[in-house]
């Protein structure tokens, strides 16, 4: 599968998720490429400081290509990985617009912040646009960087969100937690962080699962000395797996 992340504006926590995401993926024991479409390259600056700490985390590939390069490059490269994941720029570039051509699903992260938000329209455009040439591309929102006291502006983003016409919005909330930092200067995912590692480190993320989690497949690994379970949901409203998702929940403990 191939799995694009991006929106056209920066600073919505693109490159954190992709990484989440390969990392993932990886650690069930798939093979993963991660392709870093940005320009700042920092997916690939992040995979040569996780192998320069040489701890015991997931492996995956990484290659760095722009605009369409991407394009090429991921037809002749995909087939060979179980999964490829695309990190592009926060802009509307031939970057972007080359991955949505090869793309299989495009997840696009949206801050619940009025910029943000209103920028969602111009992926919704680029979406339609691309499908006309990629019938297969399925396009999915999640809310990023959200407030975890469920702010009023959690619920307003949302209802945006969900007036897109070519992007579904998926139900997905992932907070903004330190946690992500602490992770990401570590070489690290969040799911990978013990309680050696940082304060809180189940305490990253939540989300608050609608309906097309209910057929959700859950891979789960418990934080050592807390009750607290990081899971990666794989959302699906029809059975088959969509993308996958970190999620927290208490479980009970302190």
């Amino acid at each position: 599968m191939i799995v694009v992340v991006g929106h056209t504006k920066g600073g919505v926590a693109k490159t954190s998720l992709a990484l989440a995401l390969a990392i993932r993926r990886a650690s069930q024991g798939r093979d993963v490429l991660l392709v870093d479409a940005d320009e700042q390259q920092t997916a690939s600056k992040f995979a040569a400081l996780r192998t320069s700490l040489e701890h015991e985390g997931a492996r995956y590939q990484t290659a760095a290509y722009t605009g369409r390069a991407v394009r090429d490059q991921v037809r002749t490269l995909a087939p060979r990985f179980q999964d490829t994941i695309i990190d592009v720029g926060g802009r509307n570039t031939d970057s972007l617009r080359a991955a949505l051509m090869v793309a299989d699903r495009l997840v696009v992260p949206v801050p619940p912040a009025l910029f943000e938000v209103w920028e969602i329209e111009t992926m919704d455009d680029l979406v339609g646009e691309a499908r006309g040439m990629n019938e297969r591309l399925d396009a999915i929102s999640i809310l990023s960087m959200a407030d975890h006291r469920r702010s009023r502006n959690n619920a307003e983003a949302v209802s945006a969100l969900q007036e897109a016409k070519h992007i579904s919005y998926s139900g997905v909330l992932v907070h903004s937690r330190v946690a992500w930092q602490e992770a990401q200067a570590a070489g690290r995912a969040v799911f990978e962080m013990t309680r050696q590692d940082a304060k809180a480190p189940a305490r990253v993320m939540a989300t608050r699962p609608n309906r097309r989690c209910s057929a959700a497949r859950l891979a789960t690994t418990t934080a050592p000395s807390r009750k607290w379970q990081v899971t990666v949901a794989e959302t699906s409203d029809t059975g088959q797996p969509r993308a996958s998702w970190i999620a927290c929940r208490n479980t009970g403990g302190p």
